[in-house]
């Protein structure tokens, strides 16, 4: 019998089976799980050489996976000029502050953070105000959402984006009154984002700082959102190299469809590739954005905008476009997995999907529908008929509570951002942060889920607390059922034999603990294939 290289005993162990057992031992040797149970079933496990931990009633849980995060923006972040939870004038100050240490035509650029809808005046802010901080350099300002970004002129002139520019499909934004504000949305965020230097080296720094962060939040795997060729393969190269430790699971953006990046296309005919490295690097997914967002008002929806009427969104996708690139995705045996926000975008992917399920069967396929923002009608039920597994993130909706109220009114907000509805109307949500959008803290996501606040415990009452979900629930959004997203749930999302001892030790038990103290549950320790990773 194998004996285990490390025992834990007298803890608090939340297995996460299916019966959600607490126990008070565990047994680890080769990377993986050897036994979970009592005291007295641990004994013949312990090797001669084996480390004993004495957990001292300290809790365990499996180790975390984050559903839907941007890597690389999260650890770009860190490093760049924060804009979260800051007034305007604050930003514009700081703003004005940074230039005086730079080189006249260098680049400004702020993570992801800011939130007109927090401000005193929720309108967008203009480039003007942007030009009086900082005139000679450029600068972009992604807002929390993602997809919008606030720029000043110069930006715009090296981007040779024009102030009232407009496309076919999004547009220059503008406040109520109909004058152009100084934020724009996607296409033309890339337009200037192409023209922001960039380098490998810069690439790798963020990333392996991204690492460091989830490691301290007890996060051990993840699904990267938007992957192109060269981030897939710096990522395995620092996978190879032993630099990188948490397992990677990667979605090609542009792989298909009308969008189709020539690169990224020629890499997804190499897929799927599935558990390398030790189950450390897979990529078996396609990524799609059928529309926008609400806080750029590009999720296209059956109603208006209330705040911008006329504006029922702009969808990024004609049907027939949708069935070609899902047909060519499924016949590679790519997962399919879809940003889908507005209800009239959900409708779109979930008539794509049944066509495409006249031709090729795709329940057991697990296509995943990323945020599932606004149900209408029985979305829920034909998703669940469908196979598909929600990939929420609980931040979002506290964070843009007061957004959804003004922008959709509070009956169609009572069914946005409703993971409650969700969970009960299809059975599994797996959880994750959209960071940077929100915090991949799992605490924090945690504690959303639970009562629909953030951690400024905003709003008061929870944002329609009846969409909230159990402790159990939410830890079994970022464990099980993550792992399960990623068809991974045999190997890991639960602390059971055979599995990978893939574990976080926790300062306080998140199970037991007033509700709003979640939060301030500190990871102690983070484990990988039974190795310590991150120890506080």
């Amino acid at each position: 019998m194998e004996k285990a290289d490390k025992v834990y005993r007298n803890g608090r162990i939340y297995t996460v089976d299916p019966e959600f057992h607490v126990v008070s031992c565990m047994a680890v040797g080769g990377g993986k799980i050897l036994y979970v149970g009592g005291e007295d079933g641990l004994k013949e496990w312990i090797g001669k050489d084996a480390q004993v931990v004495d957990l001292g009633g300290k809790t365990v849980m499996p180790g975390f996976i984050d559903s839907h995060i941007h890597l690389r923006m999260f650890g770009r972040n860190a490093s760049r000029l924060s804009t979260k939870d800051k007034s305007k004038e604050q930003i514009l100050a700081d703003v004005k502050k940074a230039v005086k240490t730079m080189e006249p035509g260098q680049w400004l650029v702020s993570g992801t953070g800011w939130d007109n809808d927090w401000w005193s005046d929720p309108r967008y802010p203009s480039t003007e105000e942007l030009d009086e901080a900082a005139p000679d350099n450029p600068v972009y300002l992604r807002r929390a959402a993602g997809g919008v970004f606030w720029a000043n002129s110069l930006a715009l002139k090296v981007a040779g984006i024009s102030k009232t520019e407009e496309s076919d499909r999004q547009a220059v934004l503008v406040n109520a009154d109909g004058t152009p504000s100084g934020c724009f949305s996607y296409h033309l965020a890339q337009r200037v984002e192409d023209c922001i230097p960039d380098s490998r080296e810069e690439y790798l720094k963020d990333v392996l700082t991204a690492q460091e962060l989830l490691l301290s939040y007890g996060v051990v795997g993840f699904t990267e959102a938007i992957q192109y060729r060269d981030d897939v393969e710096n990522m395995e190269a620092l996978i190879r190299e032993g630099k990188f430790k948490l397992r990677y699971y990667g979605a090609l953006r542009d792989a298909v469809g009308r969008t189709v990046d020539p690169a990224t296309h020629e890499y997804f005919l190499t897929c799927p590739r599935i558990g390398e490295y030790n189950d450390h690097f897979t990529v078996r997914t396609i990524k799609m954005l059928i529309g926008g967002t609400v806080g750029a008002m590009s999720a296209t929806h059956y109603e208006e905008f209330l705040d911008n009427p006329g504006n029922f969104g702009h969808p990024n996708y004609t049907d027939e476009e949708l069935d070609e690139a899902f047909l060519e995705a499924d016949r590679q045996g790519m997962q399919i997995m879809c940003h889908a926000i507005g209800d009239r975008d959900i409708d779109q992917y979930l008539e794509a999907l049944e066509r495409l399920n006249k031709i090729s069967p795709i329940k057991g396929k697990r296509n995943r529908i990323e945020h599932f923002q606004l149900i209408r009608g029985n979305s829920p039920e034909r998703a669940k008929a469908l196979g598909l597994v929600p990939s929420m993130q609980a931040m979002h909706a506290p964070n843009s509570s007061r957004m959804a109220l003004r922008r959709l009114g509070p009956e169609r907000a009572r069914h946005a951002y409703a993971m409650g509805e969700i969970l009960r109307r299809v059975g599994i949500v797996a959880g994750g942060s959209d960071g940077p959008v929100a915090t991949p803290n799992v605490m924090s996501g945690i504690h959303a889920a639970v009562t629909r606040k953030n951690d400024l415990m905003e709003p008061e009452g929870g944002f329609f607390p009846e969409n909230a979900i159990t402790r159990e629930e939410a830890v079994r959004s970022y464990t099980i059922w993550a792992a399960y997203a990623q068809f991974a749930e045999d190997v890991r999302g639960s602390l059971e034999s055979g599995k990978y001892a893939d574990l976080v030790i926790l300062d306080r038990d998140p199970m037991t603990v007033p509700e709003d103290e979640i939060p301030a549950i500190q990871v102690l320790e983070t484990v990988i294939d039974g190795k310590t990773e991150y120890k506080a």
